[in-house]
């Protein structure tokens, strides 16, 4: 969502480094082979190509990742919560007051 922004300059290159090159660097390794896959698939070398070019712009500010890495990278990932979608619901004053109405 972010990465066309900081391609084209519009987000600030270091507050991008900071707060995004530790995830987007882990992704993409990790991503690599279904990328390629895909890009067979679809006959379609551009595709996630700004996504590529950002976690190739933050390679430069880490050292290269082992395979070690990113599969405690994805072991971590798996563990994480799954945030719950918002869903709006009612007090019993407000829907008193729908009821009324």
């Amino acid at each position: 969502m972010w990465v066309p922004f900081y391609n084209r300059n519009v987000l600030n290159k270091e507050l991008a480094r900071s707060s995004f090159s530790w995830e987007a660097i882990r992704w993409w390794e990790a991503a690599k082979v279904y990328i390629a896959d895909e890009r067979r698939a679809h006959h379609d070398e551009s595709l996630y190509s700004e996504s590529e070019a950002f976690a190739k712009a933050m390679q430069k500010y880490e050292p290269p990742l082992s395979r070690a890495d990113v599969k405690d990278f994805l072991a971590e990932e798996k563990t994480l919560e799954t945030e719950k979608p918002y869903t709006f619901t009612q007090s019993a004053h407000a829907k008193k007051n729908a009821a009324s109405i």
